[in-house]
């Protein structure tokens, strides 16, 4: 019986052509995040994002509440990452690893990263069939972008792996003939509320599974299953929101950065890109949490969307350069894990070969997968449509706030899986090329 269980496994690792560059990709992922992280996992320096997510991870696992290091409550960032670690880091501690804060997050970047490796190859051989799943494996394994990210106490590596993980389940079996299962539907939903509970972007997410459920034949059935979904994910983000009434004393879905991004983006003079205006930040309320961050949000949303209003030409402009200051390159994980300039250990040549590698492969891999669009949106596979929505939900995301490199990082781990369709479809034309018969004379 055992012998069986082994065959078993081996063939499903590498079985097949196909399995075997699975597996392969895979294994490699894993080496290549690996010598990342012992290279450059180091505990943050200075008050950026990753200090202040692994502090609110840290005291979260003590028992200390979601809360700064003076005791004063906070809802800044959204709950879902902090959680996580806080979770990950109460289990290391029945471990040898206890308090070992910088390796007990480098191991569940670790873990998470490899594991989208293989998610990928997955949802795209769900799709497309073997082969695309493979190539994407590889493309995703060898993602310079994605690899820099896994030595990051960031969000962008937890959320990928639990946003595909919920678009696996979601695209698993064919809707051709029927809708998901109601139990496949509840998993879904709840991995994508927990997913914008990490990164609120994937709320754009929820609408387009609703047009890729619209395009089964049965639209009653597709509107009471999408209800479901959007009543999960609500269900999904109450306990926060609970929280935030009880300990805050607002109404706060998400959190009180939404005042912050909002005015980052929506000011007097701004360009699209990351600021720190007076117009915005100049006039703080004078009084302790969390007053101070209800009232700053409330200000700065009222405010944001004032200028909105009396600005609306503006934002055709704002939303070309939140675009191309979202996509402009792929390197920003090189200086996320230097402390962003506070902790530069990397060489300067070598931060910039690394830095180029990166934007040079995802130029070409956004390139492959642009070819490869149509594909989806013309195909009548709902679960193709929603792949292709998703990128396009994830992609505009920035464009109510303003723009940066690492907001488009989701959208690293679905392209490969267009442009692995469009390397296969040139491998097999050239195949067939390289198999007819050269004409006579020639």
């Amino acid at each position: 019986m055992i012998g069986n269980v082994v065959r078993r496994v081996v063939d499903v690792l590498v079985g097949t052509w196909p399995r075997r560059v699975f597996t392969l990709a895979v294994l490699v992922g894993f080496g290549l995040r690996l010598w990342w992280v012992l290279y450059t996992a180091r505990t943050p320096l200075g008050l950026h994002d990753p200090y202040f997510y692994l502090d609110y991870g840290r005291r979260l696992s003590q028992g200390g509440g979601y809360r700064l290091a003076n005791g004063e409550p906070t809802a800044y960032y959204p709950i879902g990452y902090p959680a996580i670690l806080a979770a990950w880091f109460r289990l290391m501690q029945l471990t040898p690893l206890a308090d070992h804060w910088i390796v007990n997050t480098a191991a569940l970047n670790l873990i998470f990263s490899t594991s989208t490796v293989a998610l990928v190859g997955v949802l795209a051989r769900r799709l497309l069939g073997a082969w695309v799943g493979a190539v994407a494996a590889v493309i995703v394994a060898l993602f310079p972008s994605l690899i820099f990210h896994t030595a990051t106490i960031l969000t962008e590596t937890t959320f990928n792996f639990v946003f595909v993980a919920a678009l696996v389940v979601l695209c698993w079996r064919p809707w051709t003939a029927t809708f998901p299962s109601w139990k496949r539907l509840v998993v879904f939903a709840l991995l994508l509320g927990l997913s914008i509970e990490i990164r609120p972007i994937a709320l754009l997410v929820v609408p387009m599974v609703g047009i890729a459920l619209w395009r089964v034949s049965d639209r009653r059935q597709a509107l009471l299953r999408f209800g479901a979904v959007v009543g999960l994910v609500i269900a999904v983000m109450i306990p926060w929101t609970v929280r935030n009434q009880v300990v805050m004393k607002a109404f706060l879905p998400i959190g009180t950065t939404t005042g912050d991004n909002l005015c980052i983006g929506n000011h007097p003079g701004a360009q699209g890109h990351f600021a720190f205006p007076d117009w915005c930040f100049g006039h703080d309320p004078q009084v302790a949490r969390p007053a101070f961050e209800t009232l700053r949000n409330t200000e700065l949303t009222n405010r944001s969307l004032d200028w909105i209003a009396s600005h609306p030409l503006d934002q055709f402009r704002l939303v070309v350069q939140r675009t191309f200051y979202t996509f402009q390159h792929d390197h920003d994980a090189v200086p996320a894990v230097q402390s962003y300039g506070d902790d530069p250990f990397i060489p300067p040549v070598n931060a910039t070969v690394l830095s180029n590698l990166a934007d040079a492969y995802f130029f070409a891999i956004l390139g492959l997968a642009a070819l490869a669009l149509p594909f989806f949106a013309n195909r009548r596979d709902p679960r193709r449509l929603l792949l292709l929505l998703s990128i396009v939900a994830v992609a505009i995301s920035p464009w109510a706030f303003f723009g940066d490199s690492r907001f488009h990082i989701p959208v690293n781990v679905l392209i490969p899986v267009p442009a692995s369709l469009t390397i296969v479809l040139v491998g097999r034309r050239w195949r067939r090329r390289d198999a007819e018969p050269l004409p006579v004379g020639s």
